[in-house]
Parts: structure tokens; C-alpha cells; sequence
């Protein structure tokens, strides 16, 4: 029976010396009593721009990415009564600032959105180029909606469109891709 006695007062010290050292206890002895403990708290700055990190909210506005192509015209050989084929073409933005990309950062992060184009099957020869590759937009943090940090990037497109193709055919695809 001492055995058994000593063996619970060891096991019952070992269970409360695991208990935390910060640990508080109180005891309440009679009826209506109370006890209360203080909350404590600690500030600290986010250093990514807001609870929880990155908050991504970019507008990207597109022009209509309507073209014509204008083939230089031919020259005429009276011996054959055709028209040889030209060199090259024109390529026109068909409504002013159509080829154009707005983007528009209302993050609390900067961004960078890089821009690329890629030719449909069977347009393999025509190439699109940004006249800005990518653009860096500062944060919005601090600025008021209307203020947003923006920028543009406006299309070229290069090489020759065949004269069989349809009016308004799509010939690519714009992407654009954040940081």
C-alpha cells in the first residue's frame, strides 16, 4: 500500500511539472466569487501590405485589336496581263489607340505585367511586338482610386496576310501575365 501511495504522489508531481511555467490558477471559494485575468496583446506592422499578405486587383482595359492589312500593290506585266505580287504591306490600327492595352494596379503590392503575343495556326507569319515589353506599376496603397497607378502597352503586328483571308479573321492571342 506505501508502494502504491508513493507511486501516485511521484506520478502526481510529474503531471505538474509538466505544466506550463506561465500557467496562472486561481481558486474561487465562495458562491458569487469571481476571478479575472488580464488580456495582453502585441501590435506589429505587416511588412507585405496588409493582413494576410498581397492583395492582387488589376484592371486591364483593351482597345478593339482591330487591324487591316494593306498590301502594296503590284506591279503590272503587260505580257502576261497580271499583276505580280507586291513585297510587303501595311499594317493600320483600324480606330485610334484600338491597338492599345491599359493596365490599371489597385493592389497593395506593385505588380509588373509582362505582355506576349502568339500567332494562330496558319498566321505562323505575322508577329505582334509591345512597344512596352512589360510594365511596372507601383502600389496603390495611398492613392485614391482615380489616381491608381497605370500604364499602357500598344500592339504592332509584322508580316504578310494572305489575300484569301476573311474579313475580321482572328489571327492571335494577346496575353498578359502579373509579376
Amino acid at each position: 500500500m506505501m508502494k502504491k501511495k508513493t507511486a501516485l504522489v511521484l506520478t502526481l508531481a510529474m503531471v505538474f511539472s509538466l505544466a506550463p511555467l506561465s500557467a496562472y490558477a486561481e481558486t474561487i471559494t465562495t458562491g458569487g466569487g469571481t476571478a479575472s485575468h488580464d488580456v495582453k496583446a502585441t501590435y506589429r506592422a505587416d511588412s507585405s501590405g496588409g493582413a494576410g499578405g498581397p492583395v492582387y486587383s488589376v484592371d486591364i482595359t483593351w482597345g478593339d485589336m482591330a487591324f487591316t492589312y494593306t498590301a502594296e500593290a503590284g506591279i503590272w506585266d503587260p505580257s502576261t496581263h497580271k499583276t505580280t505580287d507586291a513585297e510587303g504591306g501595311v499594317w493600320t490600327v483600324d480606330n485610334e489607340g484600338g491597338n492599345t492595352i491599359t493596365v490599371t494596379n489597385h493592389s497593395n503590392t506593385g505588380v509588373t505585367a509582362a505582355f506576349s503575343y502568339a500567332a494562330d495556326a496558319g498566321f505562323e507569319g505575322i508577329t505582334g511586338t509591345f512597344d512596352n515589353a512589360s510594365l511596372n506599376l507601383e502600389t496603390a496603397v495611398g492613392t485614391t482610386v482615380e489616381a491608381a497607378p497605370k500604364a499602357t502597352a500598344s500592339l504592332s503586328l509584322n508580316g504578310a496576310l494572305g489575300s484569301t483571308t476573311a474579313d475580321n479573321a482572328k489571327i492571335g492571342t494577346i496575353t498578359v501575365m502579373l509579376n
